[in-house]
């Protein structure tokens, strides 16, 4: 099964209008309810219907959802599988899903992450509702066939009888979490007739993005009659799934789909485009591919649908989206010269298609050739190849460059006076192998480029132009011709470190509040240039941080410790302390202190000498093989192995700059994680601990039968190491403290990151924790540590190069609370997905901890005493430092303003002050900005 992504669906931004909800056929089979989708009969007996659309908007599901029918004498079988990376364990942010919801026949539902579905059966009276929580919790109801009745006049006394599994599938890069649900024929007015056709609607509650998506397009809401779309029952249905949908763009669209059936169908499309109608179509065996074309600008209505060839019996059909398409226009203005554009003559105005466009010049004496694109004039004949007949080529390519993550959907917020990073993915030009590969980037006036590097040793070679200045789009811009003088073929994907990192400056007297960046490439060798890739700018006001004494501000900066050109450093190093950041990844001084990840890989802390003194003690895997860079765990734990490691903590220092944070980030599951050695003398070691009959044959054999007691025994492995690591380097590096950085406390931290903490409590200087926050995950985490100072962590998305689609950012309220929840610091990951937004949240968070470090640094909570109208519990907090002060915070993560009343249990020698300092009563109001914070704190106790 191949998985719909954000990058897939990244041009549905055009959806500008509701329509059709679209036909789906359920066919005879009968599935196993266990809620895992793996039978067979799902995959080769029902057609997936995907993409969902977010409820009463114009965009597809960033979270998507697949749904599929089945039928039998019996029952309705339906399956969601709903994607997610909240169940991606590298984004640990497994308690972001909604599961506690366990009330039946509740509202409640649509607080926690679910899935719903309406049936409209023509010989009953009634619609029928089911909806189905995470957890295997339901709720079904009837409902009148009204649009005004249907939501009000819900009857809860109905009961499906439904029979309900749910399954949640943890894995890097395919998280998702599903349920089957059967549905007795009897408990919705009978089965239906072969042929016949329901009405039917399937959504999905989705709690960590706040999406609420549907298959049919909602305008209003799903309980509308206009929601419905069609559920035909057929005797038999093919296993198909799509797995690419078209991108819209000028030029030729792909729409591909894949088959488990040997069943001949027919793929089609249907396009309405300016009045006129085209119909496309493709057979579809195993997999099948149409490809369509978009030549023009303006809107169209797209519909795809899936037909037997043997019968001609339509068993899919989507919903009719109403779309737009961009395309750009070349003007042209030519005395003495004559145009083609991709082969064919061109008049003063042709439509450039998506991708690369051939441009041809066939000039005579004394040639006048003026050449633009919205705007942007495409210069004559500089860049342009010359032929020996005289003629001019030029390969103009549109969308080629890619910069990550990807600001130019939404816009880059940058602040006055600060530093904006920008990624390029230096990609190359198509069927081509150039050395003369240039990336333009226009900067306006009033922004400058600081450094443009690779990192490592991969982009060694780069040469960046003084700033001349071109004008387009009635802007000024500094042009920057940054030139990577090696050899560049073409390709698409890239690895993290293998970017163009771009530092940009913005002067604090920066006038406009909105301008643009334009980035492009060019390559004379291969007669190619680009036209401008539009990053809308937002401008932010000047950031007023302030960097904590003892309270860590962290910043994870990925590579930028690597990049080749370190010249901007000193200005990065400023502006990360006017954010308040005191601790970073990469960087040291301007009061930032640095820290390192230790491991033991080769690269990190190097094994291999152990080794070779040590051959017999080599971590074995599953398959049995000898690691050539990881010891056998039991052999870790010897005095043999730590007196190397102390042996080797010096230079280990020395080669990471005497960082005076080391940190053990560690995710390792219990059975396949770094310190999994499936040697018998490991396997020994647990039967010896736990006085079993025998020792084990092989993890496997542990699995089925001592699962609880391996997990511990391997919790009890990585806290002895970790406390071995600490001690070794507070003796042989003073000064030096020494964390781990895994998931907060519990079984799941346990078992899929290998980690207890109740293990390590007094044992380390600081546990780092992330991501997201669970109240019921905190609160184990703080009983398991109480000893131990916590640093909380903040992800920002995206993180990976492969995901295509506009950064979240953070807001200050949620940077708040992360603060308010520690007593050792927070971090925040990573430097790459940050802007202003970002950057000003930050700032305003640390000034407040600098100005208040007690009450942080104590992480005394005391929530109770402050009760404020319509704010949750999350969205308040009350701390007290050691002299009996407190200082009240009301956080607001929603996007609009919102009122509160509040009042808070002062003591009768105390006095509360606003931020300001103006003395306000124990019962106050006022209003809490949109993803912002206010701040209360009382006079010190009289004595």
């Amino acid at each position: 099964m191949k998985r719909l992504t954000c990058t897939t669906l990244a041009f549905f931004a055009a959806v500008s209008a509701f329509a059709s909800g679209g036909m789906l056929s359920a066919g005879r089979g009968t599935p196993v309810i266990d809620g895992r989708l793996d039978e067979t009969v799902w995959q080769s007996s029902s057609i997936a219907a995907t993409p969902f659309l977010v409820q009463q908007s114009t965009r597809f599901a960033a979270r998507q959802t697949e749904v599929r029918f089945l039928y039998d004498d019996d029952n309705l079988y339906v399956s969601f599988r709903c994607f997610t990376d909240v169940l991606e364990p590298i984004n640990n942010k497994l308690h972001a899903l909604k599961a506690d919801f366990k009330k039946h026949d509740s509202d409640d539902f649509y607080k926690n992450d679910g899935v719903e579905l309406l049936f409209d059966n023509p010989s009953a009276e009634r619609i029928f509702d089911i909806a189905v929580s995470v957890s295997g919790s339901f709720c079904d109801a009837t409902a009148p066939k009204s649009t005004a009745d249907m939501w009000n006049k819900r009857d809860f006394t109905w009961e499906s009888n439904a029979k309900i599994a749910c399954h949640q599938n943890i894995e890097n890069a395919n998280g998702y979490w599903s349920t089957e649900i059967a549905i007795p024929w009897q408990s919705l007015g009978g089965k239906p007739a072969l042929n016949s056709k329901w009405k039917m609607v399937a959504a999905r509650f989705e709690q960590d993005g706040k999406e609420r998506s549907a298959f049919q397009p909602i305008a209003s809401g799903i309980h509308t009659m206009e929601a419905f779309g069609t559920l035909k029952f057929v005797q038999k249905v093919p296993g198909v799934a799509l797995t690419q949908m078209p991108s819209f763009i000028p030029g030729d669209n792909t729409l591909c789909v894949k088959s488990e059936t040997q069943s001949p169908l027919e793929l089609k499309a249907k396009i309405n485009f300016g009045g006129k109608t085209e119909n496309y179509r493709a057979s579809l065996k195993k997999d099948g591919k149409l490809v369509f074309p978009l030549n023009g600008s303006g809107s169209f209505h797209f519909t795809w649908s899936i037909n037997s060839r043997s019968t001609l019996q339509e068993l899919f059909r989507s919903p009719e989206y109403s779309l737009a398409v961009i395309s750009s226009s070349l003007s042209a203005k030519l005395t003495n010269a004559v145009l083609s554009v991709n082969g064919t003559s061109a008049g003063e105005k042709v439509l450039l298609r998506s991708g690369n466009n051939l441009l041809m010049v066939k000039a005579s004496e004394n040639p006048v050739v003026e050449l633009s694109s919205n705007g942007w004039k495409v210069p004559f004949p500089t860049g342009w190849k010359k032929g020996s007949n005289g003629e001019y080529t030029l390969n103009l390519f549109s969308g080629l460059t890619w910069v990550w993550p990807d600001w130019t959907l939404k816009g880059v917020f940058v602040t006055r006076g600060g530093i904006q990073q920008l990624l390029v993915l230096p990609s190359g030009i198509p069927d081509q192998k150039v050395s003369d590969y240039t990336i333009l980037l226009d900067l306006p006036i009033g922004m400058k480029l600081l450094s443009a590097s690779g990192f490592y040793n991969i982009l060694p070679s780069i040469t960046v132009s003084k700033p001349q200045t071109v004008h387009y789009f009635d802007t000024d811009f500094s042009r920057y011709a940054i030139t990577i003088n090696s050899e560049r073929g073409f390709r698409r994907e890239f690895a993290g470190h293998e970017l163009l990192a771009c530092l940009i400056a913005t002067d604090k007297a920066f006038p406009a509040d909105s301008t643009k960046i334009c980035i492009s490439v060019a390559s004379v060798q291969a007669g190619a240039m680009e036209m401008p890739n539009v990053i809308p700018v937002y401008m932010l006001p000047e950031l007023a941080g302030k960097q904590p004494k003892k309270y860590h501000v962290e910043m994870w900066s990925g590579w930028t410790g690597q990049m080749l050109d370190k010249k901007a450093f000193p200005s990065l190093m400023d502006f990360f302390a006017s954010v308040g950041i005191n601790e970073d990844s990469s960087l040291s001084g301007k009061g930032l202190n640095q820290f390192a990840l230790i491991n033991f890989k080769n690269w990190n802390m190097n094994c291999v000498p152990f080794l070779e003194k040590h051959p017999d003690c080599h971590q074995i895997d599953g398959k049995g093989n000898a690691s050539n860079q990881y010891v056998c765990t039991t052999t870790m734990l010897t005095p043999e192995f730590t007196a190397y490691f102390r042996k080797q903590l010096p230079a280990w220092h020395e080669h990471f700059k005497h960082v005076p944070h080391v940190d053990w980030d560690f995710e390792s599951g219990v059975y396949t994680g770094v310190l999994t050695c499936h040697c018998e003398r490991c396997r020994k070691s647990f039967a010896d601990t736990y006085n079993l009959p025998e020792v084990p044959a092989s993890l496997d054999v542990v699995k089925a039968k001592y699962d609880k007691e391996w997990t511990e025994f391997m919790n009890r492995r990585f806290a002895t190491l970790a406390t071995m690591m600490c001690q070794a380097i507070h003796e042989t590096l003073p000064g030096t403290v020494f964390s781990v950085y895994t998931g907060y406390q519990s079984q799941h931290t346990k078992s899929f990151y290998g980690v207890d903490w109740t293990m390590l409590n007094g044992k380390i200087d600081y546990a780092m924790l992330g991501y997201g926050r669970s109240e019921e995950e905190l609160q184990a985490t703080y009983k398991a540590l109480p000893d131990t100072k916590l640093i909380l962590g903040e992800l920002l998305y995206p993180y990976a190069t492969t995901e295509r689609y506009a950064p979240t950012g953070t807001n200050a309220a949620t940077l708040m609370r992360r603060a308010c929840d520690a007593n050792g610091g927070i971090l925040v990951y990573e430097f790459a997905s940050f802007d202003g937004r970002s950057f000003s949240a930050l700032a305003q968070v640390s000034r407040v901890i600098a100005e208040n470090e007690e009450f942080f640094l104590l992480g005394n909570r005391c929530g109770k005493m402050l009760s404020v109208k319509g704010f949750v519990d999350a969205e308040k907090e009350v701390l007290k430092d050691a002299k009996g002060n407190y200082l009240v915070v009301l956080m607001n993560p929603a996007n609009q303003v919102r009122s509160f009343s509040a009042k808070f249990a002062l003591l009768g020698n105390q006095t509360l002050f606003d931020a300001d300092g103006n003395a306000v009563n124990a019962d106050f109001s006022g209003k809490v900005p949109a993803g912002g914070f206010v701040i209360y704190r009382t006079k010190e106790a009289q004595k």
